[in-house]
């Protein structure tokens, strides 16, 4: 807490100094699929600018999610966590996320492509609670609303070069933008960007961890075809390559397990830092030669807008599209034991079809159909070699891969219609409707074979006969299908009680459709399938304009209760992927901004968080200090959720003054406290991530034409050393005993940056 305390009496004596007459300029949004004013939206919205994620040189979710209270993102050697309000989706490919993500109006459905780097972004809103009318697709918990940069109407190009000098990173990025003709106008933004990792690995001849690799290329060109009709295309792909692994680490071993790692290499530990000893790319082990995690993505989306009469007419039709293909270690530690070759492809095919009523009458409205084609599929293996363990020699046969092979295809239509009352000028009610199909059908297959690569295991009668019903029961299930439809609602009411103060309240139903656990093992049809999952939710928030447009503060009170919440929890060798009973995610959720001067802004948000599982007899239970499970079910009800502190913070201020000549300097800074919470979802004490706090800043020069800007950028500067990501070890109880790891969060990083604008 000191550096709260610390960073709060800096801003009050910058404050004091500063103090003039400002106005904060209007933020605007779509969260209600038109553009408004933050400040007359009724739900609670985080909103980051493009300019402040160039500046600070936040190009991924996880790094801007760390700046946003009661919302969390965790990248898996798998798959993407990511929570709102303590409700998110886990590690399933299965799963479509509860928090959905939506670019330039494009639905995202699988967390893969949501590790797709934020770049040339003109802002990004995060929608809090359920958002089931006019987003609708499975978003119970939240949303993430990125809008990128359009074609601008001058010319306006830019370079921009990033150097990180403590691991070796550079990035450089560049944008053409403007028009062609009178009528068109294009956008380019490229970037690249290449890091080493930032854990040591202590084994001879092995690379560090988590280097990474990433380009990104983005074009769109907008045509105004009349005055009233304007057509946006964008294509966009990009790569992200992971080299030599995640960054994760044992962070406890049984004394046995510790000493089989010792006996490979010496300095071998079992601790929570950011030393680790893991298998080298050129090792005695073809399976675990060139540790890697790779994810292309590519993505068009066609936007037609076309103002007819006193209607606007918006089409968006999207394609997205991801392969996968990664060799992760499993076992976390340099015993070549579990091995985890994977591939996974995605393709979603969606249009979308909106006709809004212009606004200031009695009655206005949205309505809409939307339509998606979803198909994915993954193959697996887990590659186990127990020669070193005590099952060694046991079955006649000591290395295995364990195979399972999914494919699946799913259609989801909808319509949907939002109607506005303007009963005065002052009084206002909502109401909000939207019906759903959605229809999966499933193929799954298990089977054991000798370790092999991916395209030529074949099935083997010996290590069948040795490992079926030990590490999942072989099963080749065809054509399983699912249906299931919804009609989530929403009712909001809102009151202007000033001319600077917006109060509402509002009701919403909505769901999120189950399917298929695409990692289930244990051939047991019921065990296949998981159910939909529901959400009730109301809240009341106001928005409040202070100080003649100086300052503003919003804040809301929320309280959702969810049925079936769908979990997925990691034990001994596999994620067991079903439905929690009931939960319920209550809270506060705070956030404000005062424009001191000109020159100083200060802001601050928060959350007080109790989320919590009403009713979850059927849970999932922690490892015994063997390694393994203390009972089959175990009672959660009661218990807190993952990811779901009790309280977090942002607090900021940016702070700008003229230098010789009119260059500009400008200081900002901002620090995130969190209290503690649980990371793995059996709320093993063992994975808790402690309270912390961390600081980031940056310092710059801009020219007095705007033309150059030199940045000093810091992150962690404190050095505080987290996880989000902390679990069981896959087979430890093998070994000796429980082993638990963790994938270290970054650590300090002070990095230069110049931009060129001309």
């Amino acid at each position: 807490m000191k550096y709260v305390k610390q960073f709060i009496y800096m801003l009050i004596i910058i404050s004091c100094s500063s103090l003039n007459a400002a106005i904060i300029e209007e933020i605007i949004v779509t969260a209600t699929k038109r553009e408004e004013s933050l400040l007359e939206v009724p739900v609670a919205v985080s909103v980051i600018s493009g300019v402040t994620l160039d500046n600070g040189s936040i190009n991924n979710l996880q790094e801007l999610t760390l700046r946003m209270p009661s919302v969390m993102m965790s990248e898996a050697q798998a798959a993407t966590n990511i929570f709102i309000r303590g409700v998110g989706s886990g590690q399933n490919y299965g799963f479509e996320q509860s928090v959905g993500m939506f670019i330039d109006g494009a639905y995202f459905s699988r967390s893969r492509a949501y590790r797709n780097p934020f770049f040339d972004v003109e802002r990004v809103e995060v929608l809090k609670g359920p958002q089931t009318v006019l987003f609708g697709k499975n978003v119970v918990s939240g949303a993430f609303n990125v809008s990128s940069r359009k074609p601008t109407e001058e010319w306006e190009n830019s370079v921009t070069a990033y150097y990180d000098p403590e691991y070796d990173g550079v990035e450089f990025s560049g944008v053409v933008s403007g028009p062609v003709s009178d009528d068109v106008g294009i956008r380019v933004a490229a970037r690249y960007s290449d890091v080493d990792g930032y854990l040591e690995n202590s084994l001879p001849g092995a690379p560090d961890p988590y280097a990474r690799e990433q380009y990104q290329i983005r074009g769109t060109v907008q045509w105004d075809i009349t005055p009233e009709f304007t057509a946006t295309l964008k294509t966009e792909i990009s790569e992200y390559d992971i080299k030599g692994g995640y960054a994760t680490q044992p962070g406890f071993l049984s004394p046995a397990h510790l000493a089989l790692t010792q006996a490979n290499d010496p300095n071998a530990e079992a601790s929570f830092d950011y030393n680790v000893s893991v298998p080298s790319p050129v090792g005695s082990d073809p399976l675990f030669d060139g540790l890697f995690n790779n994810t292309n993505t590519q993505n068009m989306t066609l936007t037609l807008d076309w103002d007819v009469g006193n209607h606007q007419i918006t089409s968006v039709s999207s394609y997205v599209a991801f392969d996968f293909e990664a060799l992760t270690n499993n076992d976390h530690t340099n015993l070549q034991v579990v091995a985890g070759p994977q591939r996974q492809d995605s393709q979603t095919m969606s249009q979308e079809i909106r006709l809004a009523s212009t606004t200031d009458q009695f009655l206005e409205y949205i309505a809409g159909f939307y339509y998606s084609d979803d198909k994915y599929k993954t193959r697996l293996q887990a590659s186990v070699d127990l020669s070193q363990s005590v099952l060694a020699g046991a079955f006649g046969t000591d290395r295995l891969g364990r195979n399972q092979s999914t494919t699946q295809s799913g259609e989801t239509w909808a319509i949907f219609g939002q109607a506005t009352f303007n009963f005065t000028d002052d009084i206002r009610l909502i109401l909000g409707v939207r019906y759903t199909e959605d229809r999966k059908t499933t193929n799954k297959r298990l089977w054991y074979s000798d370790i092999s690569t991916l395209d030529n295991a074949v099935p083997d009668p010996v290590v069948q006969g040795a490992y079926n019903f030990v590490f999942g029961t072989e099963h080749n299930l065809i054509g399983v299908k699912r249906k299931t439809d919804d009609v989530p609602f929403a009712i909001t009411g809102e009151w202007d009680a000033t001319d600077d103060l917006m109060v509402y309240g509002y009701y919403k139903e909505g769901f999120k459709a189950g399917g298929f656990d695409e990692d289930f093992t244990s051939g047991v049809l019921a065990d296949f399938e998981f159910d939909d999952e529901g959400v009730k939710a109301y809240a009341f928030g106001a928005k409040w304009s202070l100080l003649g447009g100086a300052a503003y503060i919003n804040a809301e009170y929320f309280h959702s209760e969810y049925t079936n919440l769908q979990v997925s929890t990691f034990s001994v060798a596999s994620f067991l992927v079903g439905n929690a009973a009931a939960a319920t995610s209550q809270g506060l959720d705070v956030d404000a901004r005062w424009q001191v001067s000109d020159q100083l802004g200060v802001g601050a948000a928060f959350v007080v968080l109790d989320a919590e599982f009403d009713s979850y007899t059927n849970g999932p239970c922690v490892l015994d200090s063997a390694g393994n499970a203390i009972a089959q079910f175990c009672d959660l009800s009661g218990q807190p959720l993952q990811y779901a502190p009790d309280f977090e913070a942002n607090i900021y201020a940016d702070y700008t003054w003229s230098v010789m000549n009119g260059w500009e300097m400008g200081i900002g800074g901002d620090l995130t406290y969190s209290d503690k919470f649980f990371l793995a979802g059996d709320l093993d004490p063992d994975y808790v991530q402690k309270s912390y706090a961390k600081v980031n800043a940056t310092l710059s020069l801009t020219s007095p034409d705007g033309k150059y800007r030199f940045s000093v950028i810091g992150k962690n500067l404190n050095d505080e050393q987290t996880s989000h990501q902390k679990n069981d070890i896959p087979l430890a109880n093998f070994y000796g005993g429980k082993g638990g790891s963790a994938f270290a969060d970054p650590p300090r990083v002070v990095a230069i940056q110049a931009e060129m604008n001309f």
